[in-house]
């Protein structure tokens, strides 16, 4: 939809509940993402990694059409 669109929205990623989360978000190229302190912690105890190259997501139910 993003791609379709005239590019008039921000990526919002919430709800972050781990690390991986976080670096997905990133990945995505979420503009705003909310976070919980322990999670931005445990980002800076990793050196604050902005990309992870064994990032996978496996979508989970059908693809919602636009």
């Amino acid at each position: 939809m993003f791609d379709q669109s005239d590019y008039h929205v921000l990526v919002l990623a919430a709800s972050i509940r781990s690390l991986q989360h976080l670096l997905y978000a990133f990945h995505a190229h979420s503009e705003l993402v909310t976070v919980p302190a322990k999670i931005l912690e445990q980002w800076a105890k990793e050196g604050m990694p902005l990309r992870v190259t064994t990032l996978a997501y496996k979508p989970v139910g059908a693809e919602i059409p636009y």
